[in-house]
This record gives C-alpha cells, sequence and structure tokens, in this order.
C-alpha cells in the first residue's frame, strides 16, 4: 500500500457507489493513489462515453486493457496500487462516470476531501 511516511489513517479517503464502485485511497503530493484492491463500477454511464468524458473512458480502457483493472469473482477491482494526476480523475475511472473528486471522496467519517484539505 502506497503511503506518506506518518500518514494518518483519517486520510485515507473512501468511494461507496452505485454499480459495485467501492474504493480506497489516498491523496499524496504526486496525486491520488487508488489502493490494490479497491472496486471500480462494472460498467459506465452513456455520457462517459461522449465528448468532454472520452478521455477518462479512454483512460478506464486503458487501466482495463493493461490489468492494472482485473475482473475477479463478478467484480473489477484494482490490481495494483495505482497513482492518479488528481482526485477527480481516479473519482472518474472508479465510478465510471463524471465527478468531483474533491466531494466524491470521503473520510470514514463522511468528512468529503475538500474539507479535509482545507484543514491542511
Amino acid at each position: 500500500m502506497v503511503s506518506e511516511p506518518g500518514a494518518k489513517k483519517d486520510n485515507i479517503f473512501y468511494i461507496k457507489a452505485a454499480r459495485g464502485a467501492d474504493a480506497q485511497g489516498q491523496l499524496t503530493p504526486e496525486g491520488f493513489v487508488v489502493y490494490k484492491d479497491s472496486k471500480v463500477a462494472i460498467d459506465v454511464v452513456d455520457s462517459f462515453k461522449k465528448s468532454s468524458f472520452q478521455s477518462f473512458y479512454n483512460l478506464r480502457q486503458r487501466l482495463i486493457q493493461e490489468e492494472v483493472i482485473i475482473s475477479r469473482q463478478n467484480e473489477m477491482v484494482f490490481s495494483q496500487d495505482y497513482l492518479f494526476s488528481s482526485p477527480s480523475t481516479a473519482a472518474m475511472v472508479v465510478m465510471g462516470r463524471s465527478a468531483n473528486g474533491r466531494t466524491e471522496w470521503k473520510t470514514k467519517n463522511g468528512k468529503q476531501l475538500k474539507d479535509v484539505e482545507q484543514e491542511m
């Protein structure tokens, strides 16, 4: 598991959403790491394949082709920790739809990433 030295457990963020998304990860100076064994949505919403979101859809498809995301026991999961450039990119790949990662990623207590960042 990738984490910063001295990282606090409350700095681990979670997404639990429709179509099987159940992921956890952590903000790092380099971006946002989604942890191995995190589950991604089985499929994507139709609008995710079009226009302004197509690059995120293409990234998701590439991660599947490269087996970073694999099918396991009727679920789609990360086979390894994976660093995304931003929390929003990570959230969109995990959820299979457009998403604001700063509001979608939450601590176990339900605090949004944007609120945790403001406290830093």
